[in-house]
C-alpha cells in the first residue's frame, strides 16, 4: 500500500508540472505569471523529494510500519492539493481572460 501511495503521488506530482508548464506558457507575464513560475519550481522540487522518499521508504514498507505509510499519505494529498491549486488558478486566469 506504501508503494501505491507513493507512486500514485508522483505520477500526480509529474502530471501537475506537465499541466503547469502548459498554463505558463499560456499566460504571458504579470503577477499570475511570476507566481506561476514559482510554483513551477515548487512543484519540481517536491516531484524530486518523492523520489527521494521512494528509495528511503521503498526497503522499509514490507512489514508496514506506521511511520511510512503517514509519510505516504500525507505526500499523496500533497499532490492532490497542488491538483486543486492549479485548477483554482486555472479557473481564475480564465474568469479574468474572459
Amino acid at each position: 500500500m506504501i508503494q501505491a501511495l507513493l507512486i500514485a503521488g508522483f505520477l500526480i506530482m509529474v502530471y501537475n508540472l506537465f499541466a503547469s508548464v502548459s498554463m505558463r506558457r499560456k499566460i504571458a507575464g504579470g503577477i499570475i505569471g511570476t507566481r506561476l513560475g514559482q510554483l513551477i519550481a515548487f512543484i519540481a522540487l517536491f516531484a524530486v523529494g518523492y523520489l527521494a522518499i521512494g528509495i528511503v521508504v521503498w526497503p522499509q514498507a514490507v512489514g508496514t510500519p506506521l511511520l511510512p505509510l503517514l509519510l505516504s499519505l500525507i505526500l499523496t494529498f500533497g499532490a492532490v492539493f497542488v491538483f486543486l491549486v492549479l485548477r483554482l488558478v486555472r479557473a481564475i486566469t480564465l474568469a479574468l481572460s474572459a
